[in-house]
């Protein structure tokens, strides 16, 4: 406690501001952890905890920080990164719809395909259709412009965030 009050002290009144923006600096770094470590397993099922537990930082901190810093819980925002991932592969793969979906951790593949149109507004299979059919109608077969679905919002509500500087290299 003594050593807290003595930090204090020394910051300037003025300086309250930059502490503020340090604190979220810190925030923001330990939320970016997170969310790495979300990429890093998006085959293996997420426990809220364990998120909290790899930034050291308390499961109901956690919770509210990312919740105010990303727009979402984590646990939408991990499942939405899934999501991100099975467009991708049933884009640039021609792997069946039930390996993606144990690919990415769901051991059930009617329940993934349940929740990918539930994030997409449409089944796995008929996604690869469209996007296949648009690709032989825009430039003679070449695949859509992978920045623009990259960069493209999720249609279930979630606002762009801001703290990754960069989108993960898989996406």
């Amino acid at each position: 406690m003594k050593t807290k009050g003595i930090a204090q002290r020394k910051l300037a009144p003025g300086n309250c501001h930059s502490r503020m923006h340090f604190r979220e600096a810190g925030e923001i770094r330990k939320i970016n952890e997170s969310i790495g470590y979300m990429v890093r397993h998006l085959d293996k099922p997420l426990r809220v905890s364990t998120l909290a537990t790899e930034v050291h930082i308390s499961l109901s901190h956690f919770f509210c920080l990312f919740k105010r810093h990303v727009g979402s819980t984590p646990l939408d925002y991990f499942i939405r990164l899934r999501m991100r991932r099975a467009r991708r592969l049933l884009e640039d793969t021609e792997m069946s719809v039930k390996a993606i979906a144990y690919t990415l951790g769901y051991d059930d593949p009617f329940y993934f395909s349940r929740i990918f149109k539930s994030f997409n507004g449409i089944a796995p299979s008929q996604y690869r259709s469209q996007k296949l059919a648009a690709g032989e109608n825009n430039n003679q077969g070449s695949p859509a412009n992978p920045l623009i679905s990259r960069f493209a919002p999720a249609k279930r509500g979630f606002p762009p965030t801001t703290i990754l500087a960069g989108q993960p290299a898989w996406s």
